[in-house]
């Protein structure tokens, strides 16, 4: 992996050792995209020697329930590998959905991707 990928989902980048993933918006809604991101972003661990992983939230205004679930399950698997997730950029009524589902306990949450790259 080098350099920027696109991805029919996502695209992502090598920034300092860390993959950061910039999902594409505006809306992770559709049970299609949840399918096609959840196969995608499970997989990204597993092909790559890196353990350090952002989700830049920047594009996305509203999500399903259904893909916050998904998130959770990548985290799962990242830190079993021994490494981490961390998510930026969330837009209020993403960060409010987070709050109120009390993510913000288990998602290390950052206001900017510069931010989220240099806590790890």
């Amino acid at each position: 992996m080098g350099g920027k990928e696109k991805n029919t989902a996502f695209k992502f980048d090598v920034v300092d050792d860390v993959l950061v993933v910039d999902l594409k918006g505006p809306n992770i809604t559709d049970p299609n995209l949840i399918d096609t991101l959840d196969k995608q972003l499970a997989a990204l661990p597993a092909q790559t020697d890196r353990k350090a992983f952002v989700i830049d939230l920047e594009h996305i205004d509203a999500m399903a329930t259904r893909f916050i679930n998904c998130l959770l399950v990548m985290l799962k698997s990242v830190r079993e590998e021994g490494g981490n997730l961390k998510f930026c950029n969330l837009q209020p009524d993403v960060e409010r959905i987070f709050k109120l589902m009390r993510l913000h306990q288990v998602f290390d949450i950052y206001h900017s991707r510069d931010e989220a790259i240099a806590s790890f």
